[in-house]
């Protein structure tokens, strides 16, 4: 670390303080030579100066200092609310192997696994979870502009496995039946990527065996005038190798998968 020459990384901060978030990313800042940052000019747009605290560039000193001094010049304004909404509905279907007609709806964890066509020990199949959007609309609409949308999972950790793997969500549109997602089977529908996807937008995420959580930027794919809004979580890869598991919202530690929503604004 010190023959490279490597910085130490210090707890992400916000430049306009706790709760407060920068409305004006053009605006610049001169820093003295005391709050200078290694490897940053000291003239500086406000949008580069919260880059840098919130990787780690900025020690608790400065971050302290920045809140005082870049009210003005970054436009820093009391955070508006964001949204979690957690999931009303997720499942597994199988596309083959004997757990095709099966249902899953009930289950505390959904699996996604893209195993080669026949291979009952690692069938294919993908998860499906949904989020209501209609009852919490007035929020979403209070939100400004698009809002950033990020759907977040929580990992069933296997620490007997040894790879990354790259997973890909999508929002999807399911069939209407009584009894929702949770009463599919694999038999009843199944989905591919991109041909499927509602808006044509994939996002793509990776799993490692130690992952405890992931945040997925799904902005875009949420349609706030329809009722519910369905995510798809698959490996577009196939593999012989066993997929991943999420927890749902029959987790008992409450590990449910949630939407969160927060405004942006017009800078």
């Amino acid at each position: 670390r010190e023959i490279c020459g490597c910085p130490n990384f210090n707890t992400p901060c916000s430049i306009c303080g706790a709760g407060k978030e920068l409305t004006n990313a053009g605006g610049t800042v001169t820093l003295e030579a005391a709050l200078a940052i290694s490897g940053f000019p000291p003239t500086i747009t406000c949008s580069d100066l919260q880059d840098a605290c919130s990787r780690g560039y900025c020690d608790g000193s400065r971050c302290q200092a920045f809140s005082g001094l870049v009210q003005d010049a970054c436009g820093c304004q009391e955070a508006a609310p964001g949204l979690t909404i957690e999931s009303s509905a997720d499942t597994t279907l199988y596309r083959d192997g004997p757990l095709v007609d099966d249902n899953f709806g009930t289950e505390d964890t959904m699996l996604a696994q893209n195993g080669p066509v026949g291979n009952e020990e690692v069938a294919s199949s993908f998860a499906l979870v949904q989020f209501p959007i209609a009852e919490n609309k007035a929020v979403i609409d209070s939100l400004k502009n698009e809002p950033t949308s990020l759907l977040c999972l929580h990992h069933v950790q296997n620490t007997e496995a040894d790879r990354v793997v790259t997973y890909s969500v999508c929002a999807v549109t399911p069939p209407d039946l009584q009894g929702g997602i949770e009463s599919l089977t694999g038999a009843d529908v199944t989905y591919a990527m991109p041909a499927d996807c509602a808006t044509g937008d994939v996002s793509n995420f990776d799993v490692s065996p130690n992952t405890e959580q992931i945040c997925v930027d799904v902005t875009g794919m949420v349609d706030k005038n329809q009722e519910f809004v369905t995510f798809m979580i698959d490996n577009m890869d196939e593999s012989d190798q066993p997929g991943d598991r999420f927890y749902t919202r029959f987790d008992s530690e409450r590990r449910f998968p949630e939407l969160r929503m927060y405004p942006v604004f017009e800078l």
